[in-house]
């Protein structure tokens, strides 16, 4: 019968070419990380579209370590490519308005620090069960507010102007209003909305999707983060979820850009520009 012997650990260490106290090591990184990615777990499932870079801001963290744990965990946010709402047979080879294109005139939009300056407009689809909704918002440029918001079930001059009249009824017109070309914001109905506020209309060039890229983004995370449109037994309840969103988006919701959510910016923007007039 052959004597069971326990290994000799010097001779086990000399062969692997580490040191014998090795031998005794117990890692607590993993054990730290199985914590910490809890945390990071908790937060995508608040807001699935979370990147690592919001991720840790919201967790207070280094944008390092929370990218290592996700790719060590596997974990990656949401995505959804951006739906485009139908195009009407009138936008087809539409030439340039002869409007102003705010691109000319602000080169460095995303520097705009003072609100009532630029708003965005724009609209996308909504497909329920089988049928179309659309929904439009205009966006305040500065700190990525969604100031106005309507829904309809056509994507006509009414809807885009409802959703500008809703954002009028709470801030002070802007001094322009950027969209593309589409025919509801090239309408008579917009045209003389603007004119009666004195708002500039600003175009986008043709197939020039980027020229109004904060709409674009925006739309782009609401359906990700929004869902599955069709969950809703009746228009209502859809109706009043969208406002839902629209209002985390704006109060609670981290931009990446801003740091904090646009509302949070908006207050801080108006703490500097009132600072500024008191210097």
């Amino acid at each position: 019968m052959l004597k069971h012997t326990t290994p000799n650990k010097t001779k086990i260490a000399k062969k692997l070419g580490v040191s014998r106290q090795s031998l005794y090591y117990i890692p607590t990184k993993d054990q730290s990380d199985q914590k910490d990615i809890e945390l990071i777990k908790e937060i995508m499932s608040k807001h699935p579209a979370y990147g690592h870079k919001r991720i840790a801001m919201e967790l207070k963290w280094g944008k390092n370590k929370v990218l290592r744990l996700m790719r060590k965990f596997n974990l990656k946010p949401a995505r959804r490519r951006i739906q485009r709402p139908p195009i009407k047979p009138g936008d087809y080879r539409r030439t340039q308005v002869n409007d102003t294109n705010i691109h000319s005139l602000y080169p460095f939009l995303n520097q705009i620090d003072e609100t009532g300056i630029l708003w965005r407009s724009d609209f996308t689809y909504l497909k329920i069960n089988g049928r179309f909704y659309y929904q439009a918002t205009v966006i305040e440029v500065a700190n990525r507010e969604i100031v106005g918001l309507a829904i309809s079930d056509r994507h006509d001059a009414g809807l885009i102007c409802q959703a500008l009249k809703n954002a009028l009824a709470k801030y002070p017109p802007p001094l322009f209003l950027h969209s593309d070309q589409g025919s509801e914001y090239c309408s008579s109905l917009h045209r003389t909305l603007c004119e009666k506020y004195q708002i500039v209309i600003s175009m986008s060039d043709k197939s020039s999707p980027w020229q109004n890229s904060h709409q674009e983004s925006f739309y782009s995370h609401f359906k990700l983060e929004f869902g599955d449109f069709s969950r809703f037994d009746n228009l209502g309840e859809l109706i009043a979820n969208i406002h839902d969103q629209v209002y985390y988006y704006n109060h609670q919701r981290i931009h990446t850009a801003l740091k904090m959510p646009p509302i949070a910016y908006r207050n801080r923007l108006l703490t500097i520009n009132k600072n500024r007039q008191t210097v």
